[in-house]
C-alpha cells in the first residue's frame, strides 16, 4: 500500500521521536520476550525485555510523572466479565476480545522492520520467546486466514483496520489497541488513581467501540460531546476518556485533558488514553470509518 506521511490533525501533536531517555522504545520489536502465543500469552510470567523508560527530565507540565511504558510483543486483551451483560466491556462490539500479539511493522517491500520504518502493521505470528516468524525473505509470517488474529475488526472492520495502520507514521503498533499499555503501571491520579492503566485503557476503548465516538469527525467528541470548545466532559465516553487521561475534574483540568488529548508524548500521564485517541482520530482525519466499508 502506497504510504501516506500523517498530515497534522486538529489537536493531534506531532509525534516527533516519541523519545524516552533517548530511545523511541521500540527499536527491538522483534526481539522481545514475551510467553507463547495462544490462550497464555497474557499471563505475565515473561514481560518483554524492551521497556521505554524515561529519563531524569520532563516536560513542566500538570501531568508530567514518572511513567514506565513497556513494549509487550504478546498479550491478553480479552477482558473478564459477565456472561451476556449489556453493559461494561461485554458491550463491546465482538467481545470477547481475541488474545493476540501486537501488530508487525512491515517495509514497502514487506520485510520485517522497526516500527518508526515501517510502511504498514500486519498481523503475524510469533514465536515462543516473542519473536516475529519470518520466512527466508524476511517478511513477516502472517496469522494464518480465518483465525480470530487475522480476521478480527478491531476499529469496526478489517478495511478500517488496514486503512489506519497503512497511513500512518506510528512509533508503536496500533493494534490491538492498548497493547502499547501492557505492564505501564497504575493512574497517578484521576477518578481511577491507583488503577492499572492497561484495564482503564481497555475500558476506554470498549466504550469507543459501543458508542461509535472514536469514528466522530468533531475532535474530542468522547470526551466533550459535540462541544469541545467549551468542554464539560459531557461527552458518551468523558467517564472513561477521565480515567484513562487520568486527568481530575475541575475546569482547569478538563480543558488541559482536551488540549494533550491527541499528544504523543509518553512522558505524560494519561499517555494511554493520548495513544488510542489518537489511532481513531488518524483514522477520522484519512475517511477510514466514511470510506474503508465493512
Amino acid at each position: 500500500m502506497k504510504r501516506i506521511v500523517v498530515a497534522a490533525l486538529v489537536m493531534v501533536a506531532t509525534a516527533g521521536g516519541l523519545m524516552c531517555g533517548g530511545t523511541t522504545g521500540h527499536e527491538g520489536l522483534p526481539q522481545l520476550a514475551a510467553g507463547p502465543v495462544g490462550a497464555d500469552a497474557g499471563d505475565g510470567a515473561a514481560d518483554a525485555q524492551g521497556d521505554a523508560t524515561l529519563g531524569s527530565e520532563l516536560d513542566a507540565g500538570a501531568f508530567d510523572v514518572g511513567i514506565v511504558y513497556a513494549d509487550r510483543a504478546l498479550l491478553d486483551i480479552a477482558a473478564p466479565g459477565d456472561a451476556g451483560s449489556t453493559t461494561g466491556k461485554d458491550a463491546a462490539a465482538g467481545y470477547p476480545w481475541p488474545t493476540c500479539p501486537a501488530y508487525a511493522p512491515i517495509s514497502s517491500t514487506g520485510t520485517l522492520t522497526t516500527t518508526d520504518q515501517a510502511t504498514d502493521l500486519i498481523p503475524a505470528q510469533y514465536d515462543d520467546a516473542g519473536n516475529v516468524l519470518v520466512d527466508d525473505a524476511g517478511r513477516p509470517v502472517p496469522m494464518p486466514d480465518g483465525s480470530a488474529c487475522a480476521t478480527y475488526a478491531w476499529l469496526g472492520s478489517k478495511a478500517i483496520d488496514e486503512c489506519v495502520t497503512s497511513q500512518s507514521d506510528y512509533l508503536y503498533a496500533v493494534l490491538p489497541p492498548c497493547n502499547w499499555c501492557m505492564d505501564a503501571g497504575t493512574a497517578r491520579q484521576g477518578p481511577r488513581a491507583g488503577e492499572d492503566r492497561y484495564t482503564i485503557c481497555q475500558d476506554l476503548y470498549a466504550c469507543m467501540v459501543r458508542t461509535g465516538c472514536g469514528a466522530s469527525t468533531d475532535p474530542g467528541y468522547c470526551l466533550c460531546g459535540a462541544d469541545s470548545v467549551h468542554c464539560d466532559a459531557g461527552g458518551p465516553c468523558a467517564k472513561e476518556e477521565l480515567g484513562a487521561l487520568e486527568s481530575l475534574t475541575d475546569p482547569a483540568s478538563i480543558v488541559s485533558a482536551v488540549e494533550q488529548y491527541k499528544t504523543l508524548d509518553p512522558k505524560v500521564a494519561g499517555f494511554c488514553a493520548h495513544a488510542l485517541n489518537n489511532v481513531y482520530g488518524v483514522g477520522v482525519g484519512y475517511g477510514c470509518f466514511a470510506d474503508a466499508g465493512p
